[in-house]
């Protein structure tokens, strides 16, 4: 069983962690062993698995380098050349239990195991960290050239311990108490040197793409809001306000670009920050009811427009000059061609735009045009949107009938009509259905009553059903599905429930609970557990509690849509959690649902006696919230929720925050001149003269210039 599952030393969970792969496990089990051994000398639990010429190495050198010193018969473990070797052995090295984080009100205390180290020198640098960051265009790390510099702090110490012997020692720094910076320690002796780079606190950026720009708001460690820090992209430098926030205008160059932000005292980070360029597109959604194109008739338009600036809506407000333009073609490829100016676009309510419906008409084109000032360079932009409808192709074909599927209280019923309207009796009907559950096709004939329909009942769970009579005249009719928009990535608070709109069926065994909904937790992109707990579904509203933290996959059957879900805790900051891991943009926690639609009657304002009506009740709904009931005698040709239902929202971000920890490097041994000079440094001075030096020579040659 031990090794029915081993480790993978090259796995990279860094995205878990923040943590790189664990790599060689040597160093971490000859430490282990160090510390196990010192403590107790007994290696019999170790035998079976490590050999005994090891095992005893490791048991002399632990005995032998713990203080006191240890008695001679570990020695004798020992190679003379071995023994010889850790005598004169010299070690600098960190404890690997130095901490990583250090927040401003910390105070840095650092452990090392000192060992053949008779004087310690040890000098602390402040960074500069803007100087840094402008010269090098890279983070600050343990391998900056100090030459040159002199240290903020050097102090030296004496050490008397015995060569064998390894002592752990502790240094602290109370001056850097209260300060947030970069500071690099470094300990030098015995010809070694040992660097500590130390972070205290750290900023965050949160960046948030807008329709002016790439909006930045400076956090500290705590995720706190900054005032009056500042970002310096290039030469410029942009200040934030008191409310830690900042813009940064479109670029010429959209795409990473590092930028330099600061927290006003000194402190600076440089961070990787999309920025966003000037890049507008229009979305339109248009919808006709097909029953209403009658010749001569006037008909209406519905029109959604939506303005989306690098992928995201913007104000309506911004388009200028906005146009309509409708072209009408004939069955004999006639065009004519009306321009409709749009006043008052609004995001809480569609644009009506009424038109004439020429005789024999075959298709519909729509342009929906305007113009927006550019920010970058004052130019008006030109966006456009179509959208074509294609009508009455029946009249061109050779069919004298054609076939119709009408909803009634008793279910559908499938008619065929001729030219002008009437029914045909007797008349044969060959049928294939598709439930939405299967691949494979049920067919079937009929035959039509007198007065030319079919009787066909509710037809549950049939997604198409397809349709030709006996002189090959086919039709197909997507059947309509309960509709509902999901976006495809929702990201929620720790103990904050998961709510979807669910017009679905619900479970026929429990009407509270959800049909065809399936949850599962997920591990590096992979399914480790179901989730069939915490379900309520009530007034067309799904609920999902008790998530933990994680991320989830939700499949939604009757729409075949994955749903991505991701679950965590953290600190609110304009709509987005931020915690040490990651930035998550948050989803809508209260998404619109029909709860109820009540048929009864109501009395209107102006009239005196009550009226049928249909109560329709909305839940979450906002003051831009509208709804549209379309009255169809015959299944629509075209779906008006597929036309208006898109909401032009993109994806919410989910961010991975940068981990910058502190870094330590132990026992890098320093050249032979920088040894002599930090020697020769602390050695006595004496008194000296400005004679000649003396000479072997008593008759040297005289010396005289020379020229060649």
């Amino acid at each position: 069983d031990l090794f029915r599952d081993p480790v993978d030393l090259a796995a990279d969970l860094s995205p878990f962690t923040g943590r790189g792969p664990i790599g060689s496990e040597d160093a971490l089990l000859r430490r282990c062993l160090l510390h196990l051994l010192a403590l107790n000398p007994d290696t019999t639990a170790f035998q079976p698995w490590l050999e005994a010429t090891y095992l005893n190495a490791l048991l002399a050198e632990a005995q032998l380098t713990t203080p006191p010193d240890a008695a001679a018969s570990y020695v004798a473990l020992l190679p003379p050349a071995a023994y010889q070797e850790l005598r004169t052995r010299t070690d600098l090295e960190f404890d690997p239990t130095c901490r990583q984080d250090w927040l401003p009100t910390d105070e840095v205390a650092l452990d090392l195991h000192l060992k053949n180290i008779p004087r310690l020198l040890v000098k602390v640098f402040e960074i500069n960290t803007e100087n840094v960051h402008r010269s090098t265009g890279q983070q600050v790390n343990t391998d900056l050239d100090l030459d040159g510099l002199v240290a903020n702090q050097e102090t030296t110490t004496d050490y008397q311990a015995p060569p064998l012997q390894r002592v752990r020692h502790r240094f602290t720094f109370p001056q850097l108490k209260g300060l947030r910076g970069v500071w690099i320690i470094e300990f030098i002796g015995g010809g070694k040197s040992s660097r500590a780079l130390v972070r205290k606190g750290s900023l965050t950026v949160l960046s948030v793409p807008t329709g002016a720009g790439t909006r930045l708001t400076i956090l500290d460690e705590k995720a706190a809001p900054i005032p009056f820090g500042y970002a310096l992209l290039g030469s410029q430098r942009f200040q934030a306000d008191t409310t830690g926030h900042l813009l940064l205008p479109f670029s010429t160059t959209p795409g990473p670009q590092n930028v330099l932000v600061g927290d006003g005292s000194g402190f600076t980070t440089l961070e990787s920050i999309p920025l966003q360029g000037e890049t507008y597109s229009l979305s339109a959604g248009l919808h006709v009811p097909r029953e209403s194109l009658l010749p001569g008739r006037t008909a209406a338009a519905l029109l959604r427009p939506a303005l989306l600036c690098n992928g995201r809506p913007t104000a309506l407000s911004a388009l200028e000059n906005p146009r309509l333009t409708l072209t009408a073609t004939t069955l004999e490829g006639i065009p004519s061609t009306t321009v409709f100016p749009l006043q008052d676009l609004r995001s809480d309510q569609e644009t009506a735009v009424s038109f004439q419906v020429p005789e024999r008409l075959a298709k519909l084109d729509f342009a929906l045009t305007a113009e927006v000032k550019s920010i970058l360079t004052s130019q008006p932009l030109a966006l456009s949107s179509h959208l074509s409808l294609d009508l009455n192709g029946f009249s061109l074909s050779n069919h004298t009938s054609d076939l119709q599927l009408t909803p009634s209280p008793s279910g559908w019923q499938l008619s065929e009509l001729g030219r002008t309207g009437e029914p045909l009796a007797n008349r044969q009907i060959n049928l294939e259905s598709v439930h939405r559950d299967f691949t494979n096709s049920l067919s079937t004939s009929l035959r039509t009553q007198d007065d030319g329909r079919v009787s066909l009942g509710a037809l549950p769970g049939l997604a198409t059903l397809a349709a030709h009579n006996a002189l090959g005249l086919q039709r197909l009719f997507p059947l309509p599905q309960d509709q509902a928009s999901f976006p495809s990535e929702i990201h929620l608070t720790l103990g904050e429930p998961l709510r979807l709109t669910w017009p679905f069926a619900a479970n026929p065994a429990n009407p509270a609970l959800p049909s065809g909904c399936t949850l599962l937790e997920l591990r590096r992109q992979a399914p480790i557990r179901a989730i069939t707990e915490g379900f309520a579904l009530k007034d067309g509203i799904l609920e999902v509690t008790g998530l933990p933290a994680g991320t989830y996959s939700l499949f939604v059957e009757p729409k075949l849509a994955t749903l991505t879900v991701r679950v965590a805790s953290g600190k609110i900051i304009d709509g987005h959690l931020l915690n040490p891991a990651q930035i998550l943009e948050l989803s809508n926690p209260a998404p619109l649902a029909i709860t109820s639609l009540t048929p009864g009657q109501t009395t209107p304002k102006d009239a005196a006696a009550p009226i049928d009506a249909l109560t329709i009740q909305i839940a979450h709904a906002t003051p831009e919230t509208r709804g549209h009931v379309f009255v169809s005698r015959v299944l629509p040709e075209f779906d008006a929720f597929a036309a208006l239902g898109r909401d032009s929202l993109p994806n919410p971000l989910a961010l991975l925050t940068a981990w910058r920890p502190s870094l330590y490097q132990s026992a890098r041994t320093i050249g032979e001149e920088y040894r002599y000079v930090l020697e020769r440094r602390d050695r006595p001075a004496f008194a000296g003269n400005l004679l000649p030096r003396p000479g072997l020579l008593l008759n040297p040659w005289a010396i005289a210039d020379t020229q060649t």
